[in-house]
C-alpha cells in the first residue's frame, strides 16, 4: 500500500494529464466553433463557458479517480493546464482559422441556396402584388362609401307612403313643431 506513486508512475500520470489537457483544448475549440457559427450573444457565451467548465471539472474528476485513485496532485493539474496551453497556442490557432473559413463558406452556400429558392416566390409576389393592391384599394373605397351610406338613417317621406300619407305626415309635422317650440 503506497501513499505516493513512484517517480515513473508520476511521470506517466503527468503525460496522461498533458493528453487530457490537449483533449480539453480540442473541446474548447468545439465550443468556439459553435460560437462562431451560431451567435456571439453574451448570454449564450456565458452558458457555453459554464457548460465547458462543468464538463472539464467532471472529466478531471473522473481522471483523478481512474488514474490516481482519487488523489488530487498539483502536477496533474499543471499537466492538464500545460496540455491545454500547448493545444491552444499551436493547433488551436490553425483550428479556429480553419473553422472560421469553413463556417464562412457554409454561410455563403446557404445564403446562395436561400436566394435561389426564394427567387420564384419573390417574383410571384411581385406579379400578384400590383393587381391585389389595386383590388384592395377599390374594395376599400367601396366599403368606405357603403359605411358612409349606412350612417344615414332612414327618413320617413310622406310622398312615398301612399296608404299612410295623411297619418304619418301629420304626426311628423306635429313632432317637428313641438320640438321647435321647446
Amino acid at each position: 500500500m503506497d501513499y505516493l506513486p513512484s517517480m515513473a508512475d508520476q511521470t506517466q500520470i503527468f503525460f496522461y494529464s498533458l493528453g487530457l489537457g490537449f483533449l480539453l483544448g480540442i473541446l474548447y475549440d468545439v465550443f468556439r466553433t459553435v460560437r462562431l457559427a451560431i451567435s456571439s450573444a453574451k448570454r449564450l457565451i456565458l452558458i457555453q463557458d459554464i457548460l465547458y467548465v462543468l464538463i472539464c471539472t467532471f472529466v478531471s474528476f473522473l481522471f483523478f479517480m481512474v488514474v490516481n485513485n482519487g488523489q488530487i496532485r498539483g502536477y496533474i493539474i499543471l499537466g492538464e493546464a500545460f496540455g491545454w496551453l500547448i493545444y491552444y497556442s499551436s493547433f488551436g490557432i490553425f483550428a479556429i482559422k480553419a473553422s472560421a473559413a469553413i463556417i464562412k463558406i457554409i454561410k455563403k452556400t446557404f445564403s446562395l441556396i436561400y436566394k435561389v429558392a426564394t427567387t420564384p416566390f419573390i417574383l410571384l409576389y411581385r406579379i400578384i402584388n400590383r393587381p391585389m393592391l389595386f383590388l384592395y384599394k377599390k374594395i376599400r373605397n367601396i366599403s368606405k362609401k357603403v359605411m358612409k351610406n349606412l350612417k344615414l338613417h332612414l327618413k320617413i317621406r310622406c310622398s312615398i307612403m301612399y296608404n299612410l300619407k295623411e297619418s304619418v305626415c301629420k304626426n311628423k309635422t306635429k313632432k317637428r313643431t313641438s320640438k321647435k317650440k321647446d
